[in-house]
């Protein structure tokens, strides 16, 4: 009787350690080595900026793009004083609609695009105190 309590005790404490080793093993973080999408976008960029449909080129400017939070933030517009929001999926940019006032004008812009190989192809739009849309391709530099 004492000899198959003992091997019973055994078997269960091997249980339990095997078990608490595996919930060890099993509970940590798998997150910790996922990319971060945004880390392709940061930087600084040259951008070229076309008004659809032309091909010619309306405008050239620097703009940066930082980490804020969760999100992006592009610095630099031409004409923009705060920077805008944008969040990173994959390689894809958007840019969520958003409302800005500056005295008495108020402008809400919104757009997206791709990056691939240090570039960005994105289009924007803006609506309020000015109504119109820029196609933009940026390098990294």
């Amino acid at each position: 009787m004492k000899v198959e309590f003992r091997k019973a005790l055994k078997r269960s404490l091997l249980f339990c350690k095997i078990t608490i080793l595996l919930l060890v093993i099993s509970c940590g973080d798998d997150d910790d080595n996922a990319p971060d999408p945004r880390d392709s976008f940061i930087g600084t960029y040259e951008v070229e900026e076309f008004i659809p449909p032309s091909a010619t080129v309306y405008e050239t400017y620097e703009i940066t793009i930082s980490k804020s939070g969760q999100d992006m933030e592009i610095g630099n517009f031409p004409a923009f004083f705060v920077p805008w929001k944008a969040t990173a999926n994959g390689n894809t940019l958007t840019i969520p609609s958003q409302t800005f006032t500056q005295g008495n004008a108020t402008v809400t812009v919104s757009g997206g695009g791709v990056f691939d190989d240090d570039m960005i192809a994105f289009s924007y739009e803006l609506t309020g105190f000015a109504n119109y849309s820029r196609e933009c391709i940026a390098v990294k530099k």
